[in-house]
């Protein structure tokens, strides 16, 4: 579905350990998983407090999609949309 960075714009990605699910120079990570595999990448619990350096993410998990950004470490929801 993406042929560029839906953060950036770039072309320029790398593949993850995740088939279809790429990361880009800018950061972000993009593509299309199952929700199983998707946990490697975004969590399910809101991160409390200021986050200094989030990723964005930008998957189409079981057909439904899910983008925002996530604190990197511990995978945990900053901010959704």
């Amino acid at each position: 579905m993406y042929k560029n960075c839906p953060c950036c714009g770039s072309t320029e990605k790398r593949n993850t350990n995740v088939s279809g699910v790429f990361k880009c120079s800018c950061g972000a990570i993009y593509g299309e998983c199952n929700k199983a595999e998707a946990d490697q990448f975004v969590g399910s619990k809101w991160y409390k407090g200021q986050c200094e350096a989030p990723e964005y993410v930008d998957l189409i998990i079981d057909g439904s999609r899910f983008h925002g950004w996530v604190e990197p470490a511990t995978k945990k929801i900053v901010q959704v949309g």
